[in-house]
């Protein structure tokens, strides 16, 4: 059994019924089969669970799943159904009792007539009715990360339902950012007819390919009988490259395991070039090494048949990233990597049947990305929205995507039409929101707009200016303390970029600069690049340098251009009684994310802020955030009352939302400030 006190929801003063009610609790019969729960729930996202009566399933299991999304950072709450109104009250109070809550904090209930959640709320039980009616507005199920269907035996009307709901609404998040689990309990369930009714629903169990390579290069170090050479292993992405480095490195002698990706410093890539130190070299890379380099003495090659894309979702106005398998094209670019100077074999961790049902080739990135930008320059260059110049035509969503955006940034008409504004914006070497911030400030802060350059010039790089190494990532991130802006990680960036700046001129000696950058953990050429992309627009755009000092009204300048420009990339914190947990709810999108892991914003109580990306995955987070002041946008059109996300009967889905700006308009008209703010 797992080692852990019952304190599922992390109370730090839980009431006296959570210690009196403790010891029952671990004697029930479903306690001692957690940690194999916890293993199948993590693994699956249809678990189907049949237990006798009294195990203590229903009081148990919908707890523990919250200790163990709070555990994984998981965003969104878990709804537990009952058949019957009586066993939904009788139930949560129950489980209350056992947290240590009261009930409708942590865990609460909804039944017709009747709410008893809160905004803190993480378990919720309802009937099953309760939760088909949400589904007329809410066909994903979206605010839920589980949804446990209990006494699913007696298969009612609403049960019925409710489960094909849940299976639809199982593909619909996967294809768009954020999986759905469900637990289907019962004491006297058959269980045949449920697995097949969600037959293909459930992720395969499959082996861990980061292990499985790991064993693979294990055996050629240990196997005297290989020939000498170099290991290449590929891998999706950075994380499963760094783990497997850590892994060999760790648990196989005479390997020197090398990581390669996109965005490394330049003295850690030497390394794969350096002469043999009487270990054998294991390069673990992402796709960079099927064709951006070429790695010497390589004679195996060891394939997990996985790459890592960028797929944007134009109705979240986010990216996912998503492993997939990769296309047969790429499994051979990788399988000809090895040999090129004696004979080499590659080994690929998956059948000649997963082979075979690869696609011929990788798909074009245009029907993978946001295609704003380039939509934006094909206007320029004359062509029309019904007109594109593409080969491969983007999705239909991300061109109305980049057109309702570029309307709302005044770049083209009602026609369709570029702008003269769009045509300037299109000459930009930045993208259409920062070229918006750009001039916006060239006109309302001309001193301040070489400040925004920089920025634009910082997020034009392909990577980031800070270092994260996997060796060292405390330190990395205690690196950043000296550059924090407490308002802005975008003024933290730039505080890190005016920093390097002035050490180049002051350390013209290039080994003490390339030191100072080493223990900042700052990467160099991605900062040179920056400056170089700010000096060059700068000439090209006509930018004012002004004094170039980043004072305090400066920082209050740049904040407000970025809300501006940034507008449709707002989020509303989210009230909660537990400070460790930062959510945010973008305004428009209704979507609940976490901070990015490097955002300053973390330690401070910031009710708005923009943001520069939102990404999904396991765990939605914001990137690049900003906080702001409500009365800088709060007269934008985009936050009238006619443009938030109403639901199918017309209402306002985020009353919170509209009553905050309904305060802020207050203030700004003169109204009750102290009313205003305490939204």
């Amino acid at each position: 059994m797992e080692n852990f006190d019952f304190n599922f929801f992390g109370l730090t003063k839980p009431l006296p019924s959570f210690e009196n009610l403790r010891n029952e609790r671990a004697q029930l019969p479903v306690t001692r089969q957690l940690a194999e729960f916890k293993d199948l729930f993590l693994k699956n996202d249809v678990l189907i669970l049949s237990s006798g009566t009294g195990s203590g399933k229903t009081t148990q299991i919908p707890p523990y799943v919250a200790f163990l999304s709070r555990q994984g950072k998981i965003v969104g709450k878990i709804a537990c159904t009952q058949p019957r109104r009586l066993a939904v009250t009788r139930v949560s109070e129950r489980v209350a009792q056992e947290a240590g809550c009261k009930l409708g904090a942590q865990v609460g209930y909804r039944i017709r007539g009747e709410d008893r959640t809160s905004g803190e709320t993480r378990l919720i039980y309802m009937t099953d009715g309760r939760l088909v009616a949400q589904a007329y507005g809410n066909i994903s199920f979206a605010g839920y990360h589980t949804i446990i269907i209990d006494e699913a035996h007696e298969y009612n009307a609403n049960i019925c339902l409710l489960l094909s709901l849940v299976r639809r609404a199982i593909q619909l998040r996967r294809g768009h950012g954020g999986e759905l689990k469900v637990v289907i309990m019962s004491a006297t369930i058959g269980v045949d007819k449920f697995v097949k009714y969600f037959e293909g629903q459930a992720k395969p169990n499959v082996p861990d390919f980061v292990e499985a390579a790991c064993r693979m290069a294990a055996h050629i170090v240990e196997n005297k009988k290989m020939p000498p050479g170099n290991i290449l292993v590929f891998m999706p992405g950075v994380p499963e490259v760094n783990k497997t480095c850590r892994r060999l490195q760790n648990n196989v002698k005479g390997v020197q395991a090398i990581p390669l990706y996109s965005g490394q410093l330049e003295d850690v890539q030497n390394d794969i070039f350096e002469a043999h130190t009487g270990c054998r070299k294991c390069i673990v890379a992402t796709n960079l090494a099927e064709t951006g380099i070429t790695i010497p003495d390589v004679v195996f090659v060891i394939d997990t048949g996985k790459e890592k894309v960028l797929r944007w979702m134009p109705r979240l106005g986010a990216s996912e990233v998503r492993v997939r398998p990769t296309a047969k094209a790429n499994a051979m670019q990788r399988m000809g990597r090895c040999g090129r100077t004696r004979p080499g074999v590659c080994f690929r961790l998956y059948t000649s049947k997963d082979y075979d049902d690869l696609r011929d080739e990788p798909a074009p990135e245009i029907l993978n990305e946001d295609v704003t930008p380039i939509f934006l320059k094909a206007l320029a260059f004359g062509f029309t929205a019904a007109n594109l110049p593409f080969i491969d035509q983007p999705p239909t969503e991300c061109v109305l995507y980049a057109v309702e955006l570029l309307f709302d940034l005044g770049y083209v008409n009602q026609n369709l039409e570029i702008t003269d504004a769009g045509k300037l914006a299109a000459g930009a070497p930045f993208e259409p929101n920062w070229a918006y911030a750009i001039y916006l400030c060239k006109s309302e802060y001309p001193e301040c707009a070489m400040h925004v350059v920089a920025l634009a010039a910082l997020h034009s790089s392909m990577h980031s200016i800070f270092v994260r190494p996997s060796t060292h990532l405390h330190e990395a991130y205690r690196s950043l303390d000296r550059f924090v802006d407490p308002m802005s990680d975008h003024l933290t960036q730039l505080n890190a970029l005016y920093a390097y700046e002035n050490m180049e001129s002051l350390l013209p000696d290039e080994d003490e600069l390339n030191h100072w950058c080493w223990f900042r953990f700052l990467n160099r050429r991605e900062l040179d690049n920056a400056l170089y992309v700010r000096d060059m627009s700068i000439k090209s755009m006509n930018i004012d340098t002004g004094s170039g000092v980043l004072d305090t009204q400066a920082r209050l300048n740049v904040r407000k251009i970025l809300a501006q420009a940034f507008f449709r990339q707002t989020a509303l914190r989210r009230p909660s009684s537990n400070e460790e947990e930062v959510f945010y709810r973008t305004i428009h999108g209704n979507h609940e994310a976490l901070l990015g892991l490097e955002s300053v914003l973390k330690t401070g109580a910031h009710p708005w802020i923009v943001y520069s990306s939102f990404k999904l995955g396991q765990n939605p987070y914001l990137e690049q955030a900003t906080a702001i002041d409500p009365r800088w946008i709060v007269d934008l059109p985009y936050f009238q009352d006619d443009r938030l996300k109403r639901n199918w009967n017309g209402d306002i889905v985020q009353t919170q939302v509209k009553n905050a700006l309904d305060a802020t308009r207050a203030v700004v008209r003169g109204g009750n400030e102290k009313k205003a703010l305490t939204y």
